[in-house]
């Protein structure tokens, strides 16, 4: 049972008891309204978080929620008093009536009972001093002697205080993006990080404006959600992991965002650079100018050894150029970019990335660069043109267009369509007839012409044993591949195997 189970239990039990005490008319004054929400101690180290429970229909409740850090040993963990009150209006105050007490080390499901059965619960309340501040006085604990806790600095604002206007905006390092965005009484943080073209990492928080030490400090329900993509670019999945994470957010000496993942520890030594304003607004939006759309696809050179993907993505285009090297390693370029005002170009924000990859195991060897700056073009016969502003790598490279079929896997009722591999000029194209249980009954290797006219893919081949056979690939107005063959045209659907 969790924490909040317990306390409504116990709550109502013990209300019963209480009888008038608790029903008892309000007098003027401070009301429990009052105590609602969110408070920080002047250190800003401890939480307290205050909400209305209802324990029976004609007894109110109130869940408190203390969060103090315990650091040892360069480890983070933390302590937490769960009480369950009901108001006293004789002394306005919550009165104590259950206590939860726990420790835990951020995991989910690492809290540790550890409430004492000998201890007089109702010897907690929460009032307030003579100054405003938020007394928490535990005749059991000696951890409460002299905290005062006060509101989140923006606590109940409709604008942003001025101290935090230097975390707003958008932030990057790597492959990681975070957006913070005033949002009434906080901000709210998301964090981006891709793992790949079609994959990427999510992370959630709502965070309130510390000013003592000029922070970010996030309420302890963190998410962090795992998305999917086809390659299509619609998504899939949304898997969420936890939300239950914590997190504090710091400016340093150079004015570079800190992120302090309190919950696994994921940001560990990144520092994001802020992002220039006008770059939210720069580009032009795929569907608002024709001109980008001439750029969305996948484009080889040197007889498929560099491949270049350019997909859409928030009103821009992202690019990726891949260059295999052999021996299970591949250098990668990555580049936002959008159309230039004259719409004849691609240019990137000066914040490209170049790596090398382990093919196998998906992991960087070595980041070369987060710096790096494009421009793309396309000649009269319609390559594309890579000016690499910071190496010159795409010297004397031009990328042919071979449409966005490259890495596709589909499904023609039991036959699997990988779209594998680009070499000697054609599509290599796998093809897998599945059993119920998924494995491969038979296969076929299919070569296919691409035309860009058409932008369209003429493949022939033979199943073992079987009849050569033509297929033309296509896509329909949703992206969707279609298969075509004899005059009858099959939409494909999308293959979840991996194997």
């Amino acid at each position: 049972m969790d924490i909040i189970k317990k306390i409504a239990v116990i709550i109502l039990a013990a209300a019963l008891c209480l009888g008038s005490a608790a029903l008892a008319e309000e007098t003027p004054g401070v009301t429990p309204e009052d105590f609602m929400g969110e408070w920080v101690d002047l250190d800003g180290t401890c939480r307290i978080e205050i909400a209305e429970h209802m324990a029976e229909e004609s007894v109110d409740g109130y869940v408190v929620n203390v969060h103090m850090p315990v650091i040892a040993e360069e480890s983070y963990s933390y302590v937490t008093w769960a009480y369950g009150c009901v108001w006293d209006d004789e002394t306005q105050t919550l009165k104590s009536i259950s206590r939860f007490m726990g420790k835990g080390d951020y995991e989910p499901g690492s809290e540790e009972e550890i409430t004492d059965s000998n201890l007089d619960y109702t010897a907690a309340a929460f009032s307030f001093d003579e100054e405003g501040r938020l007394a928490w006085n535990d005749e059991n604990e000696s951890a409460d002697d002299g905290l005062r806790f006060v509101r989140p600095i923006g606590w109940g604002e409709e604008y942003m205080p001025a101290e935090a206007a230097a975390f707003e905006g958008v932030w990057q390092c790597d492959r990681a993006t975070i957006a913070m965005d005033w949002e009434e009484e906080g901000f709210k943080v998301l964090i981006t990080w891709g793992s790949s073209a079609w994959e990427h990492t999510e992370w959630e928080y709502s965070c309130f404006y510390h000013d003592e030490d000029h922070t970010l400090v996030s309420m302890p329900f963190g998410t962090r959600t795992e998305v999917v993509y086809d390659e299509n670019g619609e998504q899939t999945s949304a898997t969420e992991v936890y939300n239950d994470g914590e997190a504090v957010f710091s400016l340093d000496e150079e004015g570079k965002l800190i992120w302090l993942d309190e919950k696994e520890n994921a940001g560990d030594g990144m520092r994001f650079e802020k992002l220039p304003e006008e770059e939210e607004t720069y580009g032009f939006y795929t569907d608002e100018a024709p001109e980008a759309a001439a750029y969305y696809s996948t484009w080889v050179a040197e007889n498929g050894d560099w491949r270049m993907e350019v997909y859409d993505e928030d009103g821009g285009l992202k690019l990726m150029i891949v260059h295999q090297l052999g021996d299970n390693k591949e250098d990668i370029w990555e580049y936002a970019a959008a159309l230039n005002p004259a719409k004849d170009a691609l240019t990137t924000v000066p914040l490209g990335l170049h790596y090398r990859q382990d093919t196998v195991s998906g992991s960087w060897d070595e980041t070369y660069y987060e710096d790096g700056d494009a421009v793309f073009t396309l000649n009269d016969n319609g390559n594309l043109l890579w000016n690499d502003l910071k190496e010159d790598a795409g010297k004397g490279l031009e990328f042919m267009k071979i449409g966005n079929f490259f890495g596709g896997r589909w499904m023609k009722d039991d036959i699997e369509v990988i779209f594998y591999a680009w070499y000697d000029g054609q599509y290599d194209i796998r093809l897998y007839r599945r059993g119920e249980n998924g494995e491969i009954l038979d296969n076929a290797i299919l070569k296919g012409d691409y035309d860009p006219a058409a932008d369209t893919i003429q493949a022939e081949g033979c199943f073992d044993n079987g009849e050569l056979f033509t297929v033309t690939f296509s896509y329909d107005e949703s992206r969707n591949v279609v298969w075509t063959e004899n005059g009858e045209s099959t939409i494909l659907k999308y293959s979840y195997y991996t194997d």
